[in-house]
This record gives structure tokens, sequence and C-alpha cells, in this order.
């Protein structure tokens, strides 16, 4: 259900895990879209990445995932989303992965916060071009 390349990598996982949310909320005539149901699955998983990681477990999320068949396998009902998978298990020696996957387990370069928050106003500098 996973793309080749995360497939490749996650076998060995302890945990294969799929983080779906509700777009509805209520039922029958009470029933009305979730406006933040991607936003909960997201806080939920964050949660839960930082529970593995004090538990001595690493947390790999992905949206790497064939969605389409990963429904179909997993008989997801109409109704929820399936946002994306993770791979929860123990860290192992880098050395251990296929070789094109050895020089990315190193901590990777992130963007400064004052290029993805700002005070006041949308930035113009991000809008469309």
């Amino acid at each position: 259900m996973l793309i080749p390349f995360n497939a490749s990598w996650v076998g060995k996982a302890g945990v294969l895990m799929f983080i779906l949310s509700k777009v509805v909320r209520g039922e029958g005539d009470k029933a009305a879209p979730s406006h933040s149901h991607s936003f909960d699955a997201g806080a939920a998983w964050a949660l839960f990445a930082l529970q593995a990681t004090a538990l001595g477990y690493h947390a790999h999320g992905m949206t790497g995932v064939d969605f389409d068949r990963a429904r179909i396998a997993l008989d997801v009902p109409e109704g929820f989303r399936i946002e994306a998978a993770a791979a929860i298990g123990r860290r192992d020696a880098p050395e251990r992965l296929p070789e094109g996957l050895r020089e990315r387990e190193r901590p990777s370069d992130r963007k400064p916060v004052n290029e993805i928050a700002f005070a006041g106003g949308f930035p113009e500098a991000w809008l469309p071009k």
C-alpha cells in the first residue's frame, strides 16, 4: 500500500499504521462537514509521534501511499479520509538500509522560522506569481 520508495525501508518496522479522519461530524440530519478533520488527525499524529519518541521508539509519518489501494485493502468506509501512514519501530543502524537510503540518514536542513511564520497580514512575497 506504500509507494515503492517507502516500502523499501519500512519493511522491518514494528508497526505500520494508517491515520484516518472522519470528514463528517454528527449523524443523521445533524450531520455536517467537519472543517477540522485533517487538522485534528494531524494533531493526534503529532502527539502519538511524541509519545513514541518518549518511549524510545522512532515514528516516521509519510504520505507516500497508494491511497486508492489502501482504501480497498483496509476496507475504509465512505466518510473517512486516509491522511497518511506511519511506521513505528526501533531505529536501526544506517548501514542496514539499502545503499540509496543511507546518505539520507542525517538531520535535514530546516527553513528558518522567519520563512514560515509572520506577523500581520499575509506576506505579498508568498502570493503566487
